[in-house]
């Protein structure tokens, strides 16, 4: 099992668990803030993603 940390362009974290299963599968993570693909598979690597932290409000200009 890996983790990493993932970040959005919208600026949301996301915590990223891999775990090994027996069988390929294909599938895609869309940021649940913005609805972003994040990233897409096709492996018997499946990923979990977690939100960590969402995005601040943006600087006033």
């Amino acid at each position: 099992m890996s983790e990493t940390q993932i970040r959005c362009e919208c600026g949301a974290i996301y915590q990223r668990v891999e775990d090994e299963q027996a069988l390929d599968e294909k599938g895609s993570f869309e940021c649940g803030l913005c609805g972003k693909e994040i990233e897409s598979w096709y492996t018997n690597r499946w990923p979990r993603f977690v939100l960590l932290e969402k995005p601040g409000p943006s600087p006033s200009a």
